[in-house]
């Protein structure tokens, strides 16, 4: 009896042992995972607040289908709120001209070699830079979901056809002064011709007339010239 009630205590012993080591793991196992989340949600936070700060628009979506990810200056672009785009299909809360780089099959199934593409489109009465690609574990696997980036260039669009009307206007400007350096040679010696020919004909005041005419129609073409010169330069 006693060699039983002792094996009985040993055995009740090690079970309060084992029943101390479990809650001992359980805690530091509690502990561990509680720091994890705090790293997590730190990891969480810091990937929010950098791609919240990106000067372009982000949209990303799963493997599923649906938008899992919208930072704030793409929504700012689009002129909705971040909650009208995620968790749902792009088709469905996209303009047509960006839902379908989510549907495109070459996205899914690699067949296209250009890990990337960009593309300039219109919409909104704004022009925007796309550049879309897919998350894929390596070549040829089944995508994990679609990524676009957006950049709005319409400011630089305008500036770019601003650039090129003053090009068009800088080379009107240089042919109207090679038209009119042209044309003041000749004038010169025309008026020069009227002044000689009305010094010789003093004597016939109709023929005096016409010369005089001819020298301040001559004068007049010279303004008009130099005005011309004036815009040019």
């Amino acid at each position: 009896p006693l060699e039983r009630q002792f094996i009985q205590i040993v055995l009740e012993l090690l079970a309060i042992l084992l029943v101390a080591v479990g809650g001992t793991l359980s805690f530091l196992t509690l502990k561990g995972l509680k720091g994890s989340e705090k790293k997590l949600d730190k990891i969480k936070g810091f990937n929010e607040l950098l791609i919240g700060s990106l000067p372009l628009g982000v949209i990303a979506s799963g493997e599923n289908g649906r938008i899992q990810i919208v930072n704030q200056p793409c929504a700012s672009m689009l002129g909705v709120h971040p909650d009208d785009l995620l968790y749902n299909r792009a088709s469905e809360c996209l303009p047509e001209r960006l839902s379908h780089y989510f549907t495109e099959k070459s996205f899914y199934d690699k067949r296209n070699t250009e890990p990337f593409k960009v593309d300039e489109i219109s919409f909104l009465q704004r022009s925007f830079e796309v550049t879309c690609f897919d998350l894929s574990p390596s070549h040829g696997e089944r995508s994990e979901g679609i990524v676009l980036l957006l950049r709005d260039i319409t400011e630089m669009k305008r500036l770019e056809e601003e650039l090129q009307r003053n090009e068009r206007l800088a080379l009107v400007g240089k042919m109207a002064a090679g038209v009119a350096h042209e044309l003041r040679n000749p004038l010169s010696s025309i008026k020069g011709l009227a002044l000689v020919l009305a010094s010789k004909i003093k004597d016939c005041p109709e023929d005096e007339k016409v010369a005089d005419t001819f020298v301040a129609e001559v004068e007049r073409l010279n303004r008009s010239i130099g005005e011309l010169l004036d815009y040019a330069r």
